[in-house]
């Protein structure tokens, strides 16, 4: 199955239409274990991420190793006594292995969205890995708006059961 079908769970309903099949299965997880809904917690940049895009990514490690060529040609092009030379090549010396780190760190991350991909049946589009994060953005935020649901219908409990104590 892929991964919106969880989004569409809430359209399965009960015999009497009253309860969905999500919030079923969520109530029920939640009481077995309530702190395992608090993804927004443990995500918080899951929102951000799926405004990121592997072109994107891409065009900006080209600009990344396009500025590393030029600071070559214009260190080859400048004078040799010059102080801005100097502090060029020292930066260059310094920052030499990054291009290189950065589009190997890229390619790497590529790799493990598509075993990501794989492994939750999505399709690797052009707009990976937003579209996913996209998603998981959008259900970090249901589960999390259902789970404040069954907190508040918790103390409502808590509550009613309180006030029963009080009046025996």
């Amino acid at each position: 199955f892929k991964l919106d079908a969880l989004m569409r769970l809430e359209e399965v309903k009960s015999a009497d239409a009253k309860t969905d099949l999500q919030a079923h299965l969520l109530g029920r997880f939640f009481k077995l274990h309530p702190d395992v809904l608090r993804l927004d917690d443990r995500l918080p940049n899951v929102v951000r991420a799926g405004k990121e895009t592997f072109a994107e990514l891409e065009r900006e490690v080209g600009a990344v190793l396009s500025g590393a060529a030029c600071l070559g040609k214009l260190l080859e092009q400048a004078q040799q006594d010059n102080v801005l030379v100097e502090v060029i090549n020292a930066f260059q010396d310094r920052t030499a292995a990054e291009p290189a780190a950065l589009q190997d760190s890229l390619a790497a991350a590529r790799a493990a969205f598509a075993r990501v991909s794989k492994l939750v049946a999505e399709e690797v589009t052009e707009e990976a890995p937003g579209n996913l994060f996209r998603f998981i953005a959008a259900l970090v935020a249901k589960l999390t708006k259902e789970r404040q649901r069954l907190e508040r219908i918790a103390k409502e409990e808590e509550a009613r059961a309180e006030r029963a104590r009080v009046k025996e």
